[in-house]
C-alpha cells in the first residue's frame, strides 16, 4: 500500500520536485499510512533509482536533468541588463505631469494644467506614473463604501481618453514603472498568477493604451530626455523624502535628475568642486484633489507640473510649476 501511494504521487508530480518536498507532502496528506517523512523519502529515492537498485526504477521517474557542463562553468544569470528608454531627440518642449491618482484627481487642476501646456505649445506630453490609484486592489485597509474596482477602472480609461482628446496631435508617453501602477502587478501575482502570462491581462492592455493612442514605457531602469534622467521616484524615496525632496534625490542618485512621487515641487543645485560641473535635481507636484483623506492636515503636498525643453545637443531646461489658488506660478 505505501509503495503504491508513493508511485501514485511520483506519477502526479513533476520529476524535478525534490524528494524531501514530495515526502513532506505525502506525509501531510496520508498520515495514517506513514510514520515519518524520512521513510517516504527513502521510497521515493528507491523508485527514482537513487539507491543503486536499477531494477526497482520505473523509467518514468528517472530524472532527465543534465548539467550544461561537467566542468562546472558559471550558470547564466537571472538578472537582465539595465534598460534605459530614450525619448526621441525630435521632442523640443514636453509637458510633464504625474500623480493624478484617478479617481481621486482634481478636475480643475488638470484643466488648468492642460490649458497652460496647450498655450505653451508643447510637442509631447509625458505622464510620469501614478495616473491611477488602484485603491480597491491596494494593500492598505479599504473603506467598503468606496466604489468598486470596475468603476475605478472605468474612470481611469475615461481619463486616458480625455488626455488624448486634450492633446490629439502630439505624442503622449505614459511611464508605467510607478508604485500605483505596480499595485495591479502585485495583485495579479498574489491573486491570479496563472493569468500573468496572458497578454490580455497586461496593464497596458486593460487600460487600452494602444487603442487610445498612448505610448507606454515599461520595465525600464529610467527614461532619458536628452541628458536628463527621469524616474517616477518610488524606488528612490523608499526611506522618505526629507525636508527637501530634490536634495534627497541628489543625495541618492548623485547627478541631475527629475522625479515625481513625493507630491512636492522642489529644486536643489550643487557643484562639483574640482571640475565645476553643476548638478540640479527636481521633484514635481501632483494633480490629485487636495482633499484626499489620507495624510489630512499633516501633508506638505502641492499641486503642480513641469515643462521640459531640450536642445539638439541634449542640453535641457526645466520649468517647474506650482498651482496655487487656481493660478500657475
Amino acid at each position: 500500500m505505501t509503495g503504491q501511494i508513493v508511485l501514485d504521487y511520483l506519477a502526479e508530480y513533476p520529476i524535478w520536485m525534490p524528494s524531501s518536498s514530495l515526502a513532506s507532502l505525502i506525509l501531510k496528506e496520508n498520515p495514517a499510512h506513514f510514520d515519518n517523512s524520512e521513510s517516504i523519502r527513502a521510497l521515493i529515492r528507491f523508485y527514482r533509482g537513487k539507491l543503486g537498485n536499477s531494477k526497482a526504477t520505473d523509467t518514468r521517474f528517472q530524472e532527465d536533468f543534465k548539467r550544461v557542463s561537467t566542468t562546472f562553468a558559471q550558470p547564466p544569470t537571472w538578472v537582465e541588463e539595465k534598460e534605459v528608454f530614450t525619448l526621441p531627440m525630435s521632442i523640443k518642449k514636453m509637458g510633464f505631469i504625474s500623480d493624478l491618482q484617478v479617481p481621486f484627481h482634481d478636475p480643475k487642476a488638470i484643466d488648468i494644467t492642460f490649458d497652460y501646456l496647450t498655450k505653451e505649445g508643447i510637442d509631447c506630453l509625458f505622464i510620469n506614473g501614478d495616473l491611477v490609484d488602484f485603491y480597491q486592489i491596494s494593500d492598505f485597509q479599504k473603506d467598503p463604501r468606496v466604489r468598486k474596482f470596475d468603476e475605478e477602472h472605468e474612470a481611469i480609461v475615461e481619463m486616458l481618453g480625455y488626455i488624448k482628446k486634450s492633446f490629439p496631435n502630439i505624442t503622449i508617453y505614459y511611464n508605467l514603472d510607478a508604485n500605483h501602477e505596480f499595485r495591479y502587478e502585485r495583485y495579479m501575482r498574489s491573486k491570479a498568477p496563472e493569468l500573468l502570462s496572458l497578454k490580455l491581462f497586461e496593464l497596458e492592455d486593460i487600460l487600452y493604451l494602444d487603442k487610445i493612442g498612448i505610448k507606454y514605457i515599461k520595465n525600464t531602469d529610467h527614461v532619458k530626455f536628452g541628458h536628463l534622467p527621469i524616474i517616477h521616484g518610488d524606488t528612490t524615496f523608499r526611506r522618505g523624502s526629507g525636508v527637501s525632496p530634490a536634495k534627497t534625490l541628489y543625495d541618492r542618485v548623485k547627478q541631475s535628475a527629475i522625479a515625481s512621487h513625493v507630491h512636492r515641487t522642489s529644486e536643489f543645485t550643487t557643484k562639483n568642486q574640482f571640475d565645476g560641473d553643476i548638478f540640479t535635481c527636481w521633484t514635481t507636484g501632483h494633480l490629485m484633489h487636495p482633499n484626499v483623506e489620507y495624510c489630512k492636515h499633516v501633508d506638505q503636498y502641492n499641486q503642480g507640473f513641469a515643462i521640459l525643453e531640450k536642445e539638439t545637443n541634449g542640453d535641457y531646461k526645466v520649468h517647474n510649476k506650482r498651482i496655487i489658488k487656481n493660478k500657475v506660478f
